[in-house]
């Protein structure tokens, strides 16, 4: 699997009602179940609205020093301080590329649109252990958390196991 994509030199970023892509592919398979289980954790942080203002799927285009690129958050939770970044995966054996994803490219560009720090979380269905028996993440049993915790605590991504 590639490395996801990066932000060098961000110069802009905005919200935009479509994105780049016109078709609608009918997916299969494991796409189709993470996109099942994507929903799911949508729904799931419906009980945040009422913090906030919640996106689904919101696509953004940003520019940075390679150019004109597109990105896609699985949900956003903007606050009045705060914005939560969603990344839903089904399980954490891709673990560190969604932290990269959510820290190396969502983080910045979502702070440059809403001028506000970003809270980073990543939703997962199947949980695995690390090898020494240290768990992967730290994990918070409800995101609501991630809205009332002093901002300073929460600098790296974090957990949620959706079921």
């Amino acid at each position: 699997m590639s490395k996801p994509r990066q932000v060098r030199g961000l110069l802009k970023a905005e919200l935009r009602p479509t994105g780049p892509f016109a078709d609608k592919r009918k997916l299969k398979g494991r796409a189709a179940e993470g996109i099942r289980f994507q929903k799911r954790v949508h729904q799931r942080l419906t009980a945040l609205g009422k913090f906030g203002d919640l996106h689904e799927g919101p696509w953004i285009r940003y520019t940075d020093t390679y150019g004109v690129h597109w990105c896609q958050p699985d949900s956003l939770v903007e606050t009045n301080d705060r914005v939560l970044i969603v990344e839903a995966k089904l399980s954490l054996m891709r673990l560190d590329q969604a932290k990269a994803q959510l820290s190396k490219l969502y983080q910045p560009v979502v702070e440059i649109i809403f001028d506000k720090p970003a809270v980073l979380l990543v939703a997962f269905n199947n949980w695995i252990r690390l090898v020494d028996g240290k768990e992967p993440i730290e994990t918070v049993d409800n995101p609501l958390a991630l809205l009332q915790r002093p901002l300073r605590s929460l600098k790296a991504p974090l957990g949620w196991h959706v079921m």
